[in-house]
């Protein structure tokens, strides 16, 4: 998946993850809520080692919070309901 539903989907059940560069999700590590690692086995095991002496509850707890803010229907829906807004006032511009 180009988005990685899955990552959304772990993050909103408060369970940290692990990316990989190359997917957009390079705030894991900012939100404190994963880890946004190389896309190689070496780089993989050196984050699951990370990984494991980090407070994962904490971690999961920031995850949800950051879809909540971000993600949520509620949100998703307010900025889809103002896009086509925008957009509605510049076809009638024109």
């Amino acid at each position: 998946e180009n988005f990685a539903m899955v990552v959304t989907e772990s993050l909103a059940h408060a369970t940290p993850v692990i990316a990989s560069r190359g997917t957009p999700w390079r705030r894991l590590e900012e939100k404190r809520c994963g880890l946004w690692v190389d896309n190689s086995p070496e780089e993989l095991a050196v984050a699951i080692r990370r990984i494991m002496k980090m407070d994962l509850s904490a971690m999961g707890a920031r995850g949800r919070r950051w879809m909540e803010r971000e993600f949520s229907w509620q949100v998703i829906s307010k900025k889809m309901d103002a896009m086509y807004k925008d957009l509605l006032l510049k076809a009638a511009e024109k």
